[in-house]
């Protein structure tokens, strides 16, 4: 009986420094963007590594900057990277509070490069969804992915083949959406707010305001992200701007089957 008794204790220690083993070594990613925790999600998809969003899901992304501010003192737990846009958007710089628990987290801002020559997307204002241009995506892609593989060689397969079965993706709807637009002869867009601008730029039809394009009588759609009552082609996309866990690949071609039932 003793001798039973022991060995279940030994067991049940085994298990508790195996669990704690476990726990330790399991390597975390902080964001306070959508768009950088959906890239992130496809990134290290059929890893152990996991992706932590901390804002409230509900505030879109113009409203996290002043969430950051109000927690900018709380402790937050320990991460071992964190995901940033702030060279673009320098409100969403949460690097500095997520330091002072772990002051060997990896700061990744995938709008710019951290390093000499860095690759950047390219931007007309810093109030615009740059990420809605599929050059950009392609470019932010890119520097999490080298950055991801730098930090985790041990998973550097896995996350090579996410960022090629993304990239993929990307181009497919991007082709996707051009052919719809040729097929039926839209030459201009018009967004109905300058944020959206840059989906606009990836695209083979011209960005255009609403009375240039009645004037010049040539076929258009408006471009929106909630549908208006408004009569008209309304193309209502999905920006990108708030927290959701459905890929990003599911997302954006979400955008294509949305175009599709437009011209029908």
């Amino acid at each position: 009986m003793i001798i039973k008794n022991v060995t279940f204790r030994f067991c049940l220690l085994l298990c508790i420094v195996v669990c704690a083993q476990v726990q330790a070594s399991a390597k975390t990613i902080a964001t306070v963007s959508p768009i950088g925790y959906s890239l992130t999600e496809a990134m290290v998809k059929d890893t152990p590594l996991s992706v932590a969003y901390l804002p409230p899901a509900r505030l879109p992304v113009n409203r996290i900057a002043s969430w950051i501010q109000k927690h900018r003192s709380d402790t937050f737990e320990a991460y071992d990277a964190v995901v940033n846009i702030s060279a673009v958007f320098e409100g969403l710089d949460i690097y500095p509070s997520l330091r002072q628990s772990n002051i060997r987290i990896v700061n990744i801002d995938i709008a710019q490069a951290i390093m000499p020559n860095g690759e950047k997307v390219v931007l007309d204002s810093h109030n615009e969804y740059f990420w809605l241009n599929t050059n950009n995506l392609l470019v932010m892609s890119g520097i999490l992915k080298r950055d991801l593989v730098t930090l985790w060689p041990g998973y550097a397969e896995q996350i090579n083949q996410n960022y090629q079965q993304l990239t993929q993706t990307l181009r497919r709807i991007n082709l996707q959406v051009d052919q719809l637009l040729m097929d039926n002869d839209i030459a201009l867009i018009v967004p109905d707010n300058s944020k959206l601008v840059p989906f606009v730029a990836s695209v083979s039809s011209d960005v255009a305001e609403a009375d240039f394009a009645q004037e010049l009588g040539l076929p258009f759609v408006t471009l929106a992200t909630r549908r208006s009552s408004e009569s008209g082609s309304v193309w209502v996309i999905d920006d990108l701007s708030r927290f959701q866990k459905q890929p990003l690949s599911q997302r954006l071609q979400g955008q294509v089957d949305a175009l599709e039932t437009l011209l029908k």
